[in-house]
């Protein structure tokens, strides 16, 4: 299923508040998704049951101390256009909000109507 961008937030607040509203808007929490590269997101999830799918990869316990050392000096967030494009945003719009994960953005999307 095809989706979309509803919106983009720098404060977790704001983007509880915008899924209240798409729920009384009607759409379910199973439409709802969240994009961000935050790791901290509990109170997102507690708050509005959810998914939050975070752009920056889970690295594994085993993996070896010279990639550990490496991942300091590079860029350590999947490509943003990407994880936007694997959920169904097309890839024109995935690129214009590269920038806002990047930059530890929170961005909202929903099951296209």
């Amino acid at each position: 299923m095809q989706k979309q961008i509803v919106g983009v937030y720098q404060e977790k607040g704001e983007a509880i508040d915008k899924i209240r509203d798409l729920t009384i808007e009607g759409f379910s929490v199973d439409a709802i998704t969240i994009v961000t590269n935050r790791r901290k997101t509990d109170r997102i999830e507690d708050d509005t049951g959810v998914e939050v799918q975070r752009g920056k990869p889970d690295h594994k316990d085993d993996e070896s101390i010279m990639n550990k050392i490496g991942r300091i000096f590079t860029d350590d967030i999947t490509n943003p256009d990407e994880q936007l494009v694997t959920l169904g945003i097309p890839k024109e719009q995935a690129v214009v909000h590269r920038d806002d994960l990047k930059s530890g953005k929170i961005i909202i999307v929903v099951d296209k109507l």
